[in-house]
């Protein structure tokens, strides 16, 4: 009941705050979703969209987000997802399956289905947005479940592919949801599987894990690496840790802070907040929209600590050009706005780098206990 209200109480500020703006996202998300379902077709398989639950929940969701509410709505009913590469899903609900979009981006994939198979991640479902450097080659050839599409990318639209991939998969389970660039680590991982992570988050009655992106970083200057060409990702074995500041506003936990918004952000005032959390491990139910940095409904954002952080590797060698692009086309958050505030600090300092004498090495997972923001679940569980 209190969660209800609380759901209740949110949505009312939110809509106060842009009454109008909301009724006509509102408006626009009913006219888009105007049709009771929509069918997948998936290797002649059929599988069912809901628009008429998606409409509802959008229609709440309208009020946080009315801009993002219409753009999703219009992903669920126009974007196609192929289904290229079909894999054995394992049925026990415990062990989660794996998610990530990606676009050419070959090296960190590699990295990063190397590093959570060795965590004991079984399911891997990927969603290929149209590669062309081998990425789609390559994911083809793993042990995995491939779709792909070449529909435009954006963050709103990322919540339509995600739910296409749920309705596929099935809901009432646990998802790990990551981007490419991210590699999921707790305080004593190497010793405990992500099965016994979810083992224990269901014993304690949450179903979102709380984490946030740990940039990494080498010694040398950003412009410098950039044009490095031969490293490797033990090279960028440096973090920040007591930069980070966690905090709660109404909709989620709020991590801000890190080397970017140290060194990056640090003269522009008139930039977007560089907001670093996440809920990358989730169990996921019907009706539930995942974000980028939370899920919503909100109620369950709140249930979670930080033990955990997505090892987040931003400026690898010949990442700037790339980054060139994507503040060019403008697809991502607040069009591209963080992209362009880092490329225009790099262009007015060439020596910039996110190295200095408070950075801490990261050689295990107990290195995450010096970031003053992060606990270990599992010191907890022996109080």
């Amino acid at each position: 009941m209190k969660k209800f209200l609380y759901e209740s109480m949110v949505m009312f500020r939110d809509f106060i705050r842009a009454p109008k703006e909301t009724l006509c996202a509102r408006n626009e998300v009913a006219k888009i979703l105007n049709i009771s379902k929509r069918e997948l077709d998936f290797q002649q398989k059929k599988y069912t969209l809901d628009c008429r639950q998606w409409k509802k929940q959008l229609m709440k969701f309208a009020a946080m987000h009315p801009t993002n509410a219409i753009t999703t709505a219009k992903s669920i009913r126009d974007d196609r997802l192929v289904l290229k590469k079909q894999n054995e899903i394992t049925s026990n609900e415990q062990e989660p399956v794996f998610v990530c979009i990606v676009k050419n981006d070959l090296k960190r994939i590699q990295k990063s289905y190397e590093h959570h198979k060795k965590m004991g991640v079984k399911n891997f479902v990927f969603v290929d947005n149209n590669s062309d450097d081998g990425t789609f080659e390559w994911l083809i050839e793993q042990d995995a479940t491939v779709f792909w599409t070449d529909c435009k990318f954006c963050s709103a639209a990322k919540s339509a592919w995600l739910g296409m991939v749920f309705e596929y998969v099935g809901y009432d389970r646990w998802y790990l949801i990551l981007d490419s660039d991210e590699l999921l680590v707790y305080p004593g991982y190497e010793d405990n599987n992500i099965t016994k992570l979810i083992s224990l988050l269901e014993e304690r009655k949450q179903k979102r894990l709380l984490s946030f992106m740990l940039d990494m970083y080498t010694k040398e200057e950003i412009v410098q690496m950039d044009k490095v060409s031969e490293w490797k990702f033990e090279d960028y074995k440096y973090f920040d840790s007591d930069s980070y500041k966690l905090s709660r506003n109404l909709h989620y936990q709020k991590v801000i802070g890190g080397p970017r918004a140290r060194v990056i952000r640090s003269d522009n005032e008139n930039g977007i907040e560089m907001i670093q959390n996440k809920y990358p491990l989730v169990y996921m139910t019907r009706g539930e929209i995942y974000r980028y940095h939370y899920v919503y409904p909100i109620y369950h954002n709140f249930d979670t600590e930080c033990v955990s952080v997505l090892l987040h590797y931003k400026f690898l060698p010949g990442d700037l050009k790339k980054y060139e692009k994507i503040a060019e086309q403008g697809t991502y958050a607040n069009g591209s706005q963080l992209y362009k505030d880092s490329l225009k600090a790099i262009q007015q300092n060439e020596h910039i780098k996110f190295w200095n004498s408070d950075s801490k090495e990261y050689t295990n997972s107990d290195s995450l206990l010096n970031i003053d923001i992060v606990k270990s679940i599992w010191l907890e569980n022996k109080e």
